[in-house]
């Protein structure tokens, strides 16, 4: 069964699915994240179960609209975390964007998941630190591989049906 992006938001922030396709990179919906104030921050995260011992890359669209950002840790990056073959969760994060002026910008993260680790799972997030403003998220994407390239190979990564999961495409082609 799909599981949900689950939105998660402190206080002064909000997380939610935005339909204005003025704020879209693909189809009709993005994620949205708002904050009122540089202390509180809003991020998404998912579970998805991945094969241990190979490579993965998560790579989603990312817009800031109003962005401002404070400190040398601001920014919106995206974070990825596993259980370890201890059951310790270790993770790995992607750059910080801290305004990308109205345009769509990828990010991406590319982490192996051990062929010890506890588990399967995989959290993924998306996470606005220390600002003031809006980003919206779009065209999120794990492929395996070191190189998260074509929108093309997932089911789902223009958020159609709402915040539930991406899948791969049975067929893997272009569309």
């Amino acid at each position: 069964e799909a599981s949900m992006w689950t939105a998660y938001a402190l206080e002064g922030s909000s997380a939610t699915l935005n339909t204005n396709t003025a704020y879209t990179k693909y189809g009709q919906a993005s994620l949205k994240l708002e904050s009122s104030n540089t202390t509180s921050y809003g991020r998404y995260g998912q579970y998805i179960p991945l094969t241990k011992g190979k490579t993965y890359t998560f790579s989603p669209y990312v817009r800031t609209a109003n962005e401002v950002s404070y400190g040398p840790d601001a920014g919106t990056y995206l974070r990825v975390e596993y259980k370890d073959s201890a059951g310790t969760y270790q993770g790995c994060e992607s750059r910080r964007v801290r305004n990308t002026y109205g345009e769509w910008t990828l990010l991406d993260v590319t982490f192996t998941l051990p062929a010890n680790a506890a588990s399967t799972d995989v959290i993924f997030y998306v996470i606005p630190l220390h600002f003031r403003g809006t980003i919206y998220i779009d065209g999120l994407q794990v492929e395996e591989g070191h190189v998260g390239l074509r929108r093309t190979h997932i089911v789902h990564n223009d958020l159609t049906d709402g915040l539930y999961s991406f899948t791969l495409s049975p067929t893997l082609e272009d569309r």
